[in-house]
């Protein structure tokens, strides 16, 4: 059975803290979904999947979350990894 952690609450913090809080997990950060929102980088949503995952849910390690993240009114932006914004699970 593959190692499995529970999802981290990252909802209001900036996206420096939730990256971080990610890592200490053992997860990654996947894509980065800019919306506009009243503060700058602040964490709006985090997906798995496609959905919203709630903390508390158990994940595989290693896993890649994607961020919704507060922006300046750019819309909908990715970083780097957009790739795996509907990562498959491997068996």
């Amino acid at each position: 059975m593959p190692d499995m952690v529970v999802m981290p609450n990252l909802i209001d913090l900036s996206l420096r803290q939730a990256t971080s809080l990610l890592e200490s997990r053992g997860l990654f950060v996947g894509a980065i979904i800019y919306q506009s929102g009243y503060f700058q980088n602040a964490v709006l949503d985090q997906i798995y999947r496609g959905q919203h995952i709630p903390p508390g849910e158990r994940v595989r390690k290693g896993t890649y979350i994607n961020l919704i993240v507060s922006g300046t009114g750019q819309g909908y932006q990715e970083e780097e990894n957009e790739d795996i914004l509907f990562e498959e699970e491997e068996d």
